[in-house]
């Protein structure tokens, strides 16, 4: 069995296509609503979901938060504009790991880049997270969870202290990703993630989950 946990700051417009995709899939679903201004709350009510508030925008503290609640061994941590395959949690079969993920938008680019990432998690040249991110909870425990200092690659920095004790796998599954954060900044979108890959810099990353 899979907990899911999903960080949601702002996320009105999206938060109930996420959950209609894995309601029927878990029932150990939690949405933790981190410092979030608009309708996120009453729209994740309307779910059979558990429900955490922090008044703090800060996702690694707020998947923190969902994993102390979750009741199964197995984490899944997706963000909330994404939507997962109607299979997807029955079969994970990776202790530590990412899956294949597609835009939802109809763009080229868009595709270029999911598929991109895809084969860099998948050959190993890159373990990261598209969207979403399994995790043994007893792992994630052990490393104690996220940094909550980092805003920036905090899932690459916990797949690094996890990979020591599991190693890394892509699950077959797919989920389709929102590229709304990149619409119409395409570019200066991956200028941002190459300073960050040359210098470790973290602190530049705008908070949308």
């Amino acid at each position: 069995m899979v907990s899911i946990i999903i960080p949601a700051y702002n996320e009105e417009k999206y938060i109930a296509r996420c959950l209609d995709s894995v309601c029927h899939q878990s029932d150990d679903v939690i949405v933790v609503i981190n410092g979030s201004t608009d309708n996120t709350f009453n729209i994740a009510k309307m779910y059979p979901v558990k429900i955490k508030v922090l008044h703090e925008a800060n996702v690694s503290k707020a998947r923190n938060h969902g994993a102390s609640l979750a009741k199964y061994d197995t984490l899944l941590f997706l963000d909330a504009d994404t939507v997962l395959s109607d299979c997807f949690v029955s079969r994970i079969n990776t202790r530590l790991g990412s899956a294949r993920s597609v835009p939802i938008q109809k763009n080229i680019i868009f595709k270029t880049w999911c598929y991109t990432k895809y084969l860099f998690h998948k050959h190993n040249i890159y373990h990261g997270q598209s969207g979403c991110l399994i995790v043994d909870k007893k792992i994630f425990n052990k490393v104690k969870g996220y940094n909550e200092n980092l805003k920036v690659r905090e899932d690459k920095t916990l797949i690094n202290h996890c990979e020591k004790y599991v190693p890394y796998k892509v699950h077959n599954e797919t989920l389709q990703l929102d590229m709304r954060r990149y619409e119409g900044k395409i570019l200066q979108g991956a200028w941002l993630w190459i300073k960050i890959f040359l210098t470790g810099k973290r602190d530049k990353y705008p908070p949308v989950r």
